[in-house]
Parts: structure tokens; sequence; C-alpha cells
């Protein structure tokens, strides 16, 4: 029951990359003390190592709630911002390009269904 106690153990969980771990001590931070900063940024931590930045931002305004000038956070919460633009980007990039190879498929395979409609005509 002592939210200091689960929070140094996020922190620890976090540096050796067990992010699933310091997700659940982080979550049992601001359970049993949810006017403890930390609690929001050991959550952020896990969920940035996750890949889940989303929910990390979340957890970052959250936190920002009880302590809106926190530097910690305010960190956090724009680090999320940043790994969101550029997974967003990537996204986009990639439906382009997903995109662009179907309509190549298909060109291929109308030019394929032409050529052959063509030998026929000519046997």
């Amino acid at each position: 029951s002592n939210h200091i106690l689960y929070s140094n153990r996020a922190a620890c969980y976090s540096h050796m990359r067990e992010f699933d771990l310091a997700l659940t001590d982080g979550r049992t931070v601001v359970s049993l003390a949810p006017t403890f900063w930390k609690g929001y940024t050991r959550q952020g931590v896990a969920l940035l190592g996750l890949k889940r930045y989303s929910e990390a931002l979340r957890a970052y305004q959250n936190g920002l709630k009880i302590s809106p000038d926190n530097a910690s956070l305010l960190r956090g919460a724009d680090e999320c911002g940043k790994l969101l633009r550029q997974s967003r980007k990537f996204s986009l990039v990639r439906l382009q390009q997903l995109g662009e190879s179907a309509e190549e498929q298909e060109t291929v395979g109308l030019r394929g269904m032409v050529q052959s409609g063509a030998r026929r005509a000519i046997l």
C-alpha cells in the first residue's frame, strides 16, 4: 500500500525495459495516490515503451491536471505528441505506398489480360 515503493519499482522496470510490469505498477501508484504526479509519469514512460502513444499522452495529460507546470509531465506529453505525429506520417506514407502498389498490380494485371487477349486474337 506504499505508493512510493510501487513508483520506484515502476521506474526500475522501465529501465529494465519491462514495460508491462512498469505499467502495472504505475497504475497501482495512481490508484493508491491519485495526486502523486510521478504515478502518471511512470504510466506514461511505460506506455511509450509499449508504443502506445495515445494512451501515454493521456497519462501525461492526467498528470498535468494535478501538476500543470511539472517539467517531467510537460516533456513527456511533448514527446508523445512528436511520436504520434511521426507515426501518423509514417502510416499515411505507408498507405500511399500500399495504394500505389495496388494500382501497379492492377495495371500489370490489366496489361497481362490485354496481352493474352491479343495473343488469342492472333492465334
